[in-house]
Formats: C-alpha cells, structure tokens, sequence
C-alpha cells in the first residue's frame, strides 16, 4: 500500500498538476461570468441569484448601518453647521 501512495504522490499528482490547475481556472470563470451576468441584468432581488443576491444585500445593509451613526452625528451638530455657513455669510 505504501507504495501506490508514494507512485501517486511522487508521479501521477505532478503530471495531473496541470490538469486540475485548468479545471479550476475554467470553473472559476464560469463562476465570475454567471456572478457578472446576474450582477448586471437582474435587478429585481427576487430573481437574482444567491451569490448576487447574498452580496448585494450585505453591502446594502453595510451601507445603511455605516450611514445611520453618521446621519445621528451630523443632526447633533447641525445647529452648529447651520450657524457657520450663516456666520460667513454675514461678514
């Protein structure tokens, strides 16, 4: 047994190299073209596909839980932004 483990670490698995190596490069295009092509003309969420929809909806809620503590900070400070645009205004 040893020594079919060792023929196909030491043989077969250097010339099958090349081969895996072109199926996984086929595949992942296959993969990034169907990623694109839901990406860019499916836009309802309904129909989308998972990995678009998935990543889609993350980066939306990313944006909308990134965007809310600023929206809380700048209406803290509005007052202050309004006085200032006033002020220069004035002078």
């Amino acid at each position: 047994m040893e020594h079919r483990a060792r023929a196909i670490v030491q043989i077969i698995m250097p010339i099958s190299l090349a081969a895996i190596l072109s199926a996984v490069i086929f595949a992942f295009t296959l993969t990034i073209q169907e990623f694109t092509y839901a990406l860019t003309f499916i836009t309802s969420s309904r129909q989308q596909t998972v990995s678009v929809g998935v990543s889609t909806n993350l980066v939306r809620a990313a944006c909308l839980i990134t965007s809310i503590p600023v929206a809380i900070l700048y209406n803290f400070f509005l007052d202050r932004f309004i006085s200032g645009f006033t002020l220069g205004a004035i002078k």
